[in-house]
């Protein structure tokens, strides 16, 4: 179900922290350079931290990083990146579908992230006072050839 444009701009206003590929560990940089190398569409990329998981999974083992990426690969305009291989588990694109374009596809896979985060089958990936979060979201997008835009977006894990 689309999110209407209002809940968009106070989710913007609200969770959006400008960010630069210099904040990002040399594993997502790398990431990003082969993309941006053969797409214009954007990349959803989630820097997970390992110990945030293994704690959570340690609780309840149903608990994984494979339930949260499911969420975003059964996502419409989800497309497998990198295009030939093994799926990553941190870099997700999304590609214009079916009249709905790449951004919003992407988007809407962040938003059934939030959704999934905040139900019952999912509040464990919550913030949790003294355990590290489960990764950082950032929407990664290329404006204009020779320029990316990084944003993160702190309401699907947690500030």
């Amino acid at each position: 179900m689309p999110i209407p444009t209002v809940f968009k701009k106070l989710i913007r206003k609200f969770n959006q922290k400008p960010a630069g590929i210099e904040n990002l560990n040399e594993d997502s940089k790398k990431i990003i350079k082969k993309w941006v190398k053969n797409n214009q569409d954007p990349l959803l990329l989630i820097e997970w931290d390992e110990l945030g998981l293994m704690l959570r999974t340690t609780a309840n083992p149903l608990h994984t990083k494979l339930s949260l990426v499911n969420v975003i690969t059964t996502s419409t305009g989800f497309v497998q990146f990198p295009p030939i291989g093994t799926q990553s588990d941190c870099a997700f694109s999304f590609v214009d579908t079916d009249g709905l374009p790449a951004r919003q596809a992407l988007i809407n896979a962040m938003c059934a992230l939030v959704i999934h985060v905040n139900s019952a089958t999912g509040n464990w990936a919550k913030p949790i006072i003294g355990v590290p979060n489960v990764g950082r979201v950032y929407q990664i997008e290329v404006p204009r050839k020779g320029e990316i835009d990084v944003t993160e977006f702190s309401c699907v894990f947690g500030p």
